[in-house]
C-alpha cells in the first residue's frame, strides 16, 4: 500500500525553530516528527511512500536518504508552487493506482491506521478520515457524521459562534484513486475548502471514524513542549527506545551526570551529554544529544536540541532550545524560544 506525507509547508507559527528546519524535521526527543509518521505507516504494512516538498526540500533528502535505513521506499515530489494538499498529490495520480493514505506531515499521533483502512474498505467509502475530539476545534475543521459514520457536515475553523461539534478532521485519509479524478491538474485545490464540498455536492461517500487515540498538531511553542509531556508520561504508544536510568529518567548511550545532579523525572537526556556537578533538572525536561549542562544549572519543562552548552549557574525554565546554542554563565531565560545561527549563539 501506498502514502503521501504532507510536508510542503513553511510552519509560519513554529518560528523560531522552523528558520533553520522544516516543521517535520524538527526533533520530538531527538527525533524528527516526520519520522514518527514513517513508523506509523510503515507498522500498518505501508512501505511505499511520496514526500511533497517545497520548503528546504534538500534537508529532507539528506537526513532520510531513500528511506532504505528505516526499512521503507521513499520518493520526493518537490512543488514549484504550493499547490494545496489535493492539487499537490494530483501531480502524481499516475503513481496512485489502488488505495492510499494521505497525512500531515507535521502531526504526532498512535492513531490505528490499518482499522481505518478496514472500517474505509467495509464502508465502501471513497475517502474516509480518522476524527479525534479536542477542548477547542475553532482551530480545526469541525465535522459531524450519522451513525453509520458517514459524514454529512463540516466546518473548516468555524468561529465560536459557528461550532456545532468538538470533533474534528485530523488530517489524516484514506483514499481511493477516483478522488483524484474530480478536479483538474495543476489547479491550487484543497482538501477541506475545495474537495470535501465537492463530493458532498455529487453525493460522493465520506465516512469517518471517531477515535479516543492520541493526536496532535504541532502548530506552535505551546504544542511542540505539550507533546513532550505527553510522550514522557506515556499518553501515546510509541517506544522512546532508552534505558530507564532513574525512575522515569530516560538516557541515551555515553551520558555522563553527576552523582550530586538532581534529577526528577519525567526526564529524558540523549547521547553522549555531560551533566554536571549540582545540576538541577525537574519534569518535563529534555536534552538532546551532546549537551554540556555545567554546574548548579536549574532547568524544567523545557526542550534543548543538539550540541547544547549552559553555563554554570543558568537558568532555564519553560524554553526550547535550537541546536548549538550557547548561554554564558549566570543567564537566566523564561518562555522562550531561541535559535543559532547556524555557527552557535553565545549569551
Amino acid at each position: 500500500m501506498k502514502a503521501v506525507i504532507l510536508s510542503g509547508g513553511l510552519g509560519t507559527r513554529l518560528r523560531p525553530l522552523t528558520n533553520q528546519l522544516p516543521k517535520p524535521l524538527i526533533p520530538i526527543m531527538g527525533k524528527p516528527v516526520i519520522e514518527y509518521i514513517l513508523d506509523l505507516l510503515k507498522k500498518s504494512d505501508i512501505d511505499e511512500i511520496f514526500i511533497t516538498l517545497q520548503y528546504q526540500a534538500e534537508a529532507f533528502m539528506d537526513i532520510l536518504g531513500d528511506g532504505s535505513k528505516l526499512g521503507i521506499n521513499l520518493k520526493y515530489i518537490i512543488e514549484d508552487q504550493p499547490l494545496g494538499t489535493a492539487g499537490c498529490i494530483k501531480n502524481i495520480e499516475q503513481y496512485l493506482n489502488d488505495t492510499f493514505v494521505v497525512i500531515s506531515g507535521d502531526i504526532l499521533t498512535d492513531i490505528d491506521l490499518a482499522k481505518v483502512i478496514d472500517f474505509h474498505k467495509n464502508n465502501n467509502s471513497c475517502l474516509t478520515m480518522p476524527l479525534v475530539k479536542v477542548n477547542d476545534p475553532t482551530q480545526y475543521g469541525i465535522v459531524s457524521a450519522d451513525e453509520q459514520g458517514k459524514i454529512t457536515c463540516f466546518k473548516e475553523k468555524p468561529k465560536a459562534s459557528e461550532v456545532f461539534t468538538n470533533i474534528i478532521n485530523t488530517g489524516i485519509y484514506v483514499c481511493n484513486p477516483e478522488v483524484l479524478t474530480l478536479f483538474g491538474k495543476n489547479l491550487k485545490f484543497d482538501f477541506s475548502k475545495d474537495l470535501f464540498p465537492l463530493m458532498m455536492q455529487k453525493k460522493i461517500p465520506i465516512y469517518g471514524m471517531v477515535t479516543d487515540r492520541y493526536w496532535c498538531d504541532i502548530g506552535n511553542i505551546n504544542s511542540y513542549l505539550k507533546v513532550h509531556c505527553d510522550l514522557l508520561d506515556g499518553k501515546l504508544n510509541l517506544n522512546l527506545n532508552s534505558p530507564e536510568m532513574l525512575p522515569r529518567v530516560y538516557t541515551g548511550n555515553n551520558c555522563s551526570i553527576s552523582h550530586s545532579a538532581k534529577i526528577s523525572g519525567p526526564v529524558f537526556i540523549g547521547n553522549d551529554s555531560i551533566i554536571d556537578e549540582d545540576v538541577v533538572i525537574q519534569p518535563y525536561t529534555i536534552i538532546g544529544d551532546c549537551s554540556v549542562i555545567h554546574q548548579c544549572v536549574h532547568i524544567s519543562n523545557s526542550v534543548l536540541w543538539n550540541q547544547c552548552d549552559i553555563g554554570e549557574y543558568s537558568n532555564i525554565e519553560k524554553c526550547v532550545l535550537c541546536n548549538n546554542v550557547s548561554l554564558k554563565h549566570n543567564i537566566s531565560i523564561f518562555d522562550m524560544a531561541l535559535q543559532s545561527s547556524g555557527k552557535g549563539v553565545a549569551i
